[in-house]
């Protein structure tokens, strides 16, 4: 059984993981807590989300993040979290309620009438305390449904696979890009199969850089390539759907081209030459 918080320093309002603050990291806030914070004689009539005035800091898990609070014009209140890693650390923390909306939304998509909180039936919540004086909002993980998945989901994310559904399903209007960090040959091993991709190679001993495009990217980043047989580190952005192989290698095209004109390159093409890497593709277009 969970046990109650002994360390709240402010005014708290423990409220419920969902969809809002997991997706959008925003949420309204209740009327209640709008009082009980004093936000009314603290915001001018009309705050937007790049206003400096409503500008926060985010504490969560002894770490800093930017936020804000906004009040619309009818005199209503929300936040919003303006760091990605914040929402994705969430993401992590309430993976259990993430899934969930995930799962949900899905269904909803293939026309699926269902409740999915009545099908997987579980509350998490976090408590926010607000420190009104240095406007400052402390987040702690009060409770956290353990995840049947977590290791499982701890790869999918580290893939990007999540995060290429979440855009699919919420964002599909709009034109995204899921882009990857560096990582070590040896994570190709378990590297989740990604379509639709420009990848990057770098050898880091040998200082050579190498740009490709791929309709599968397993099938062709290969641990040894003749460009660059030694490279150390790889990684990939994933294109959308609609992109055609044809606009895929004109993208691919451009990139190589771009970062001839700042490295050293395999047709003497003129650059600034920013470091000693060079980049080894064979074909770059003059």
């Amino acid at each position: 059984m969970k046990l109650e918080r002994k360390n709240i320093k402010f005014p708290l309002w423990r409220k419920k993981v969902d969809k809002t603050l997991l997706v959008g990291g925003m949420s309204p806030i209740p009327a209640a807590w709008v009082n009980t914070w004093d936000l009314n004689n603290r915001f001018s009539t009309s705050v937007g989300f790049k206003s400096k005035e409503g500008q926060i800091e985010i504490i969560f898990k002894s770490k800093s993040y930017n936020g804000v609070i906004v009040r619309t014009k009818r005199g209503q209140y929300r936040f919003k979290f303006l760091d990605k890693k914040l929402i994705d650390l969430l993401k992590e923390t309430f993976n259990s309620s993430y899934i969930r909306v995930i799962e949900g939304e899905l269904r909803k998509s293939k026309n699926s009438d269902c409740n999915i909180e009545n099908e997987i039936p579980f509350w998490e919540f976090i408590d926010i305390e607000f420190n009104a004086n240095d406007k400052q909002m402390l987040l702690t993980a009060h409770y956290v449904q353990k995840s049947i998945y977590n290791q499982l989901f701890m790869e999918l994310s580290k893939s990007h696979a999540i995060e290429e559904i979440e855009n699919r399903i919420f964002h599909d209007s709009d034109f995204k890009i899921v882009k990857s960090d560096w990582k070590e040959k040896i994570n190709l091993k378990s590297q989740i199969d990604f379509k639709n991709v420009i990848y990057n190679l770098i050898d880091t001993e040998n200082q050579e850089i190498y740009i490709g495009e791929a309709q599968s990217l397993k099938d062709r980043v290969v641990e040894n390539r003749d460009e660059i047989p030694s490279w150390s580190h790889y990684r990939f952005d994933s294109l959308p759907e609609g992109l055609t192989q044809k606009q895929r290698v004109a993208i691919e095209r451009l990139m190589i081209r771009t970062f001839a004109s700042f490295f050293k390159n395999t047709k003497s093409i003129d650059s600034f030459e920013v470091s000693d890497f060079v980049l080894k593709n064979k074909k770059i277009d003059l």
